[in-house]
């Protein structure tokens, strides 16, 4: 069983693993320094969502048909979030890589970026959804919205500084004195134009949540590759 964290500060990913042992027991042990919003991989690839803060000591119950029987703090504590890890749906990836390369080759950034964002509305609606029918807490629908909306936005800053190293290093190829063609000239505008980036306004940049999210560690490195 394992999952991946990654470094916020050095971008280190490292797989957190265990064996499970006879008795049925997998223990991982890790440093960390912000709460985590994540999922256990055992096997079967049946994902288990977890949340955990630093200092905790978080037990997880596992059916043998790979549905979780409980969580516990081994202090006997109240386990955070237990509404939303029972009902996960924030955690899956709705986006992939594929999604993103066919996406990118197929359109210019303004559709693109309307494109990714119509996609996370789909599933923050989805969300909103979820959480009144089986009535999450403020802080559990807050931080399911956080780590739909940094699956997306880290797509959408992925385009920009891919778009415009492609077109470098298609200037590059050709002789000095090169001038970029208008459609060029237009693609990169539409990047540096803050109105294809509308979704920034919905969320909140003081809001430590989005530390917690698994997607946070690639949203940050993308936003700091961007122009915008």
């Amino acid at each position: 069983i394992y999952f991946w964290l990654t470094d916020i500060y050095t971008k280190e990913e490292q797989k957190i693993r265990s064996e499970i042992h006879e008795q049925g027991v997998a223990k991982l042990d890790f440093n960390l320094y912000h709460p985590l919003y994540n999922e256990l991989i055992p096997a079967n690839n049946q994902r288990i969502p977890f949340y955990v803060e630093p200092g905790d000591s978080l037990v997880i119950h596992v059916k043998k048909d790979g549905s979780v029987e409980k969580y516990e703090h081994k202090n006997g504590n109240p386990v955070k979030y237990e509404t939303l890890l029972r009902h996960d749906i924030a955690n899956r990836t709705f986006y992939t890589h594929k999604d993103f390369a066919t996406d990118k080759e197929q359109r210019l950034f303004p559709d693109f970026a309307t494109l990714v964002q119509k996609k996370m509305q789909t599933i923050l609606d989805s969300v909103d959804h979820v959480a009144e029918r089986y009535s999450f807490s403020a802080e559990e629908r807050n931080l399911a919205r956080c780590n739909v909306q940094m699956q997306f936005a880290l797509w959408i800053f992925e385009y920009a500084p891919m778009k415009v190293s492609e077109l470098l290093n298609y200037a590059n190829l050709h002789e000095e004195g090169w001038q970029s063609l208008p459609e060029q000239d237009k693609e990169i505008a539409a990047i540096l134009d803050a109105a294809n980036y509308r979704f920034m306004a919905e969320m909140h940049p003081n809001d430590s949540t989005y530390l917690a999210s698994k997607f946070f560690p690639a949203f940050i490195q993308s936003y700091e590759h961007t122009q915008v």
